[in-house]
């Protein structure tokens, strides 16, 4: 028995080779080929990985593939070469289409496979997908582990999948539906990916405690939210720390603070164990305290994204995010005493959103000044109340997610406001990608120093602050107490020292620490820097040396298979071979 998992691409992405893609699975119109495939976009879904885990601990040969940024040349040609029992392809809408174009490839080329779909996309569409999609044998509805592996079971005993739970297929020319699949009790008893493949991210819970209309998450999973317990968090933990290596984690539920006494649980274990990494989460404002924060701080977190969406009442009952941006702010200078990074998710278009509302939050910004925000305008996506509001008020279509080629459906702001929310919201178009906002003064950095002396990111972000301001002295005092004192990310610190040493005139200085920086942190921004360094040889303006941004320290690693669509290599996969070439020229 064979398994291919695959995360497909948004669309059929050029060159295209011999093989025309279907006209309907084209790139969208006014799509730009230069555009960057980065972030959460390209990462293959945690839940399919998941499945593949507990396949592969079932003895199930699995090949798990991310194709998310691969040509359709590429595509075409990885699968020719897999032949599969059953492929799983996971479906969200931004790459709703580029699914349906694969699946048809798929019975092409292997008319007599089976093919399941799953994920949130289609969890919400499952029956409309089924009638829409006549090369698709199922879909996996909500959490897919146990569903998965029971039709994987069935299929190998050549059992019909008829009443299979959590499972909506095509029998006899006909759809049908098994019953719902009760959610998993216990979290603990699942194979967590990070113990089966090298991924920096973790998801330590499942669900939400808060029921926010333009969110998927209650249609995925419903009920009250399930934990891993801290013992298995902080088992994980470990593992990606001691045996993956990992020295960055993102942390990615919903709201990894609904639970505070398992958040000090979980913060204090890490320090127990002796686990040297930084890591991120996300979670409500509502959720953090002084006890909280100090626990997480000292146990390696330097990020916190805080889902604010609005600052005006009216939006925020609309959507019933139940938070005032009072609670916020105080939650925000709370941070701001152990020296996080805070980062805001905002949103734009929801219903009733005028151009004073957009202006109430664009003003809230600079009164709260997070480290960081991002705009987004509201997405109508299936499985929301906000998609099924609009549905019923005739403003949206389920038949649009299978005759549209936009890769998301944005909310429509009422005609209203003329100039001024124009204004306003060619403001947000300009602020939709991440945004460095406030930046903590030396005295700041000095009084957090104060408080936390023996936290070597305290000494690190000192020193990153007072070389910003040009004092290269004293700010290597601090990145070197940093290194000294067992800073889990050596090499960016390298890089800042570098940069501290070129603005001195120090060149070979420079060079050898560049180099230092770059045997543990990879990064092009090391590099970038490197070649500043070397083509400042032949000059006698001082080199531009940049120093490690928060924002690099996202990506420390290359990207590489099955987390992210890196070059395919024949050796790490069973039964496969290919000789082509992945989308950055390297063969795969």
């Amino acid at each position: 028995m064979h398994v291919a998992l695959l995360y497909p691409p948004p669309f059929a992405i050029p060159p295209y080779g011999k093989i025309r893609p279907p006209q309907d699975a084209l790139p969208p119109s006014g799509w730009n080929p230069s555009h960057r495939w980065a972030g959460d976009e390209i990462s293959t879904p945690y839940g399919l990985m998941s499945i593949a885990a507990q396949l592969e601990t079932d003895g199930i040969l699995v090949t798990l593939l991310n194709l998310y940024t691969f040509s359709w040349e590429e595509v075409v040609s990885v699968l020719a070469r897999l032949d599969a029992d059953i492929f799983g392809l996971s479906c969200l809408t931004a790459n709703r289409r580029g699914v349906e174009a694969v699946g048809r490839s798929i019975r092409r080329q292997h008319p007599n496979t089976c093919i399941v779909v799953g994920g949130p996309h289609v969890t919400a569409l499952a029956q409309d997908t089924l009638r829409h999609w006549s090369w698709l044998d199922a879909v996996a509805v909500g959490e897919g582990e146990s569903t998965f592996r029971e039709l994987t079971a069935r299929h190998r005993e050549r059992k019909p999948f008829f009443d299979l739970a959590g499972l909506v297929y095509r029998s006899g020319g006909r759809i049908h539906a098994g019953p719902p699949r009760r959610p998993i009790g216990s979290l603990d008893s699942l194979v967590p990916p990070p113990v089966r493949f090298p991924i920096n991210v973790f998801l330590s819970a499942r669900g939400c405690p808060n029921r926010c209309t333009f969110c998927a998450s209650p249609s995925m999973w419903p009920g009250r939210v399930r934990f891993l317990s801290a013992q298995a968090a902080l088992d994980v933990l470990e593992h990606m720390v001691s045996q993956n290596r990992q020295r960055m984690i993102s942390i990615k539920d919903d709201t990894f603070c609904c639970d505070r006494r398992r958040v000090l649980e979980i913060c204090h274990g890490i320090q127990r164990r002796g686990l040297r990494f930084l890591w991120n989460c996300d979670t409500r404002a509502d959720s953090l305290d002084e006890e909280v924060l100090e626990a997480m701080c000292r146990a390696g977190c330097r990020r916190i994204s805080i889902g604010v969406e609005s600052a005006a009442p009216e939006i925020l009952s609309a959507v019933r995010k139940r938070l005032s941006p009072q609670t916020v702010v105080r939650a925000t200078d709370m941070a701001k005493m152990f020296g996080f990074d805070i980062r805001y998710y905002m949103m734009a278009g929801n219903r009733g959103e005028t151009a004073e509302t957009l202006e109430t939050s664009i003003a809230f910004l600079y009164e709260a000044r997070p480290t960081s925000f991002v705009f987004s305008i509201l997405s109508l996506y299936p499985g929301t109340e906000e998609f099924l509001m609009a549905e019923r008020a005739g403003q949206a279509d389920r038949e649009m997610f299978f005759s549209s080629d936009l890769p998301v459906f944005k909310a429509f702001f009422k005609k209203k406001g003329g100039e001024r929310l124009l204004s306003a919201l060619q403001w947000v178009l300009d602020h939709q990608r991440e945004k460095e906002f406030f930046q903590y003064s030396i005295g700041q950095r000095r009084r957090i120093l104060r408080r936390l002396p023996d936290l070597p990111a305290a000494h690190l972000e000192l020193g990153k602050a007072m070389l910003a301001a040009g004092e290269c002295g004293r700010a290597e005092t601090h990145l070197r107490a940093a290194l000294k004192m067992g800073y889990p990310l050596p090499g960016p610190v390298w890089n800042d020292l570098a940069v501290s040493a070129a603005w001195q005139g120090q060149c070979q200085r420079a060079e050898k620490r560049l180099y230092r920086a770059f045997d543990t942190w990879p990064h092009p921004l090391v590099a970038d820097n490197l070649d500043r360094l070397h083509q400042w040889r032949r000059s006698t303006a001082p080199p531009p040396l940049q120093p490690a941004g928060h924002q690099d320290l996202d990506r420390i690693a290359a990207i590489r298979q099955p987390a992210e669509p890196g070059p395919i290599h024949p050796e790490d996969l069973p039964n496969f071979s290919i000789a082509a070439q992945s989308g950055n020229g390297t063969e795969f």
